[in-house]
């Protein structure tokens, strides 16, 4: 399979394989209907991430244009994105419940000092 490493090309043939278990032994036709419940059961029934669901599409396309010799014809067939997580912050009576936490009088002033620096926990490790 063109360039792709060996890791890449196992992942491959593990979604292809997955897509035919899944699907019925009548039904095992590569077309928009089938894709798109595919699809909707990785991301709904097994809860899957949507790097894997990505992965998924990518492998059932390269299968359909390498194997099948056709053109992938489902456009409509979106990969999706992902979703976007904003960081935790601590309200100022979480923090005050932090710092009143730590009985040690250095520990007590470093988690000052960081705090009121506004450091991340990535700035502080060495």
């Amino acid at each position: 399979m063109r360039d792709f490493s060996r890791a890449t090309q196992k992942a491959h043939l593990g979604y292809i394989e997955r897509w035919l278990l899944w699907q019925k032994e009548s039904e095992r036709v590569l077309n928009d209907r089938n894709v798109k419940s595919f699809i909707l059961h990785l991301v709904d029934v097994r809860n899957c991430s949507h790097s894997y669901v990505n992965q998924a599409i990518s492998a059932l396309k390269l299968f359909h244009e390498l194997v099948l010799g056709q053109g992938w014809q489902f456009e409509q067939i979106r990969h999706p994105k992902k979703i976007t997580c904003l960081p935790k912050v601590l309200s100022k009576q979480e923090v005050a419940k932090l710092i009143s936490a730590l009985t040690d009088l250095k520990h007590r002033s470093l988690m000052v000092m960081l705090y009121s620096a506004r450091l991340r926990a990535g700035e502080v490790v060495c």
